[in-house]
């Protein structure tokens, strides 16, 4: 059953249901596209949990649908798994979410410093590289498909230092024995996760889905 909450000013994680027309129809290889076309900062590919050196071969073809870019990748990439990540989009990316988002994190942090605009795409058991967290508020709404978001408080898990990596701004732990999660939310297309900073968390999307995060730092 699909986790919900009623639209509150609860920080802790919850999913808030897509509110009007806060979600417009596209395909997974055109919001691709056009995210790549904002001159996003960052780009990385995963395939079978291995970041991709090549990735471009990756990438939607022109004018191929999702049903195609899937099979492709599938099949001549042997992809069982897949993640495309990017980061760095400018808001006119998709005007409607990014409003949406805006406001979501508003209602939370009225104050921040900068945020940063993500897409993430494909299909995989857990987020390449696992249970994480970062400084940053995150409002993460499903563009297309369904995926669950497992979370924990900072202090459920509190691994030794030789158990974590730093990359970036991310704390990942490397453990492969992780309690069970305090938070384990279901959303599809339209809904929102909300989740605060430096909460561990880790994504699932055993089927195709797309979202687009706003991360946004105190």
């Amino acid at each position: 059953m699909k986790e919900t909450a009623i639209i509150s000013n609860d920080p802790k994680p919850h999913i808030l249901p897509q509110v009007g027309g806060a979600v417009r129809e596209m395909s997974a290889c055109q919001a691709i596209l056009d995210a790549l076309d904002n001159k996003p900062s960052v780009m990385k590919v995963y395939s079978n949990g291995q970041l991709m050196e090549k990735s471009n071969s990756f990438l939607p073809l022109p004018h191929e649908d999702d049903v195609a870019y899937q099979h492709r990748l599938r099949s001549i990439y042997e992809c069982r798994t897949f993640l495309i990540y990017i980061s760095g989009i400018d808001d006119r990316f998709a005007p409607e979410q990014f409003d949406w988002l805006r406001g979501c994190a508003s209602r939370f942090r009225p104050k921040c410093k900068h945020y940063d605009l993500e897409l993430f795409f494909g299909w995989y058991q857990a987020t390449p590289g696992g249970v994480h967290s970062e400084a940053c508020f995150n409002a993460h709404q499903v563009i297309l498909g369904a995926k669950a978001m497992l979370l924990w408080r900072p202090d459920s898990l509190i691994p030794s230092s030789d158990e974590i990596m730093r990359i970036d701004e991310e704390i990942y732990i490397k453990s492969q024995v992780i309690t069970p999660p305090d938070w384990r939310l279901h959303a599809s297309r339209g809904d929102t996760f909300i989740w605060p900073e430096r909460y561990w968390h880790v994504g699932e999307s055993p089927a195709m889905s797309a979202a687009i995060n706003l991360a946004v730092y105190p």
